[in-house]
């Protein structure tokens, strides 16, 4: 066994601090660091604000999805409004 091994040191790997986020959503220009277990996409309105912002589409449900960080189970997903199927699979 090489000696890097029984150090916890792997080729390849650095040791790093411990993360500030739990995860980290992008998509092209966007970044989100998810800080909290449970995050709501969807879009702001006079009934309340939402984590992400996707804008003022009629395509995107109030609250859309939740994006939920479980310690057991990983991440998941939650369908939370009527277009949320659509707007998933198709965006």
């Amino acid at each position: 066994m090489d000696a890097r091994a029984d150090a916890g040191i792997f080729p390849g790997r650095l040791a790093c601090p411990a993360p500030q986020a739990l995860a980290r959503l992008e998509c092209g220009d966007f970044e989100f660091l998810m800080r909290q277990r449970t995050v709501t996409i969807g879009r702001n309105s006079s009934h309340g604000s939402v984590d992400i912002n996707m804008g003022h589409s009629s395509f995107i449900s109030r609250r859309h999805l939740q994006v939920i960080c479980d310690e057991a189970n990983g991440f998941s997903l939650r369908c939370l409004g009527k277009n949320a199927e659509w707007g998933v699979n198709n965006h």
